[in-house]
């Protein structure tokens, strides 16, 4: 987490990585692994986000989500898009 300065004064921020067993890893080792990489995915896209295990970035199934968390993964992906988190739209490094 880091802190920032805001007209209301300081201000929290976080990223988070997410890694969901077992889809994404057997053992809890490989869980945590899967996670730190989702995290530093997060950071790489500017901070104050969240970052998604590979796999759930390039294919969201929807038999994984419940209406509600599909409209929030959205929201999410479209927050970070207009964020500039998106590496396409920023011309890739």
């Amino acid at each position: 987490m880091s802190s920032r300065s805001s007209p209301l004064g300081p201000r929290c921020t976080a990223s988070i990585g997410v890694a969901s067993a077992p889809r994404d890893a057997k053992t809890l080792h490989d869980l945590r692994l899967k996670a730190d990489l989702a995290l530093h995915a997060a950071k790489e896209q500017g901070g104050n986000t969240v970052g998604l295990t590979p796999s759930d970035e390039m294919v969201l199934k929807s038999s994984y989500y419940g209406r509600a968390q599909l409209a929030r993964v959205k929201a999410l992906a479209e927050r970070q898009r207009t964020k500039g988190g998106d590496p396409a739209a920023r011309g890739a490094r």
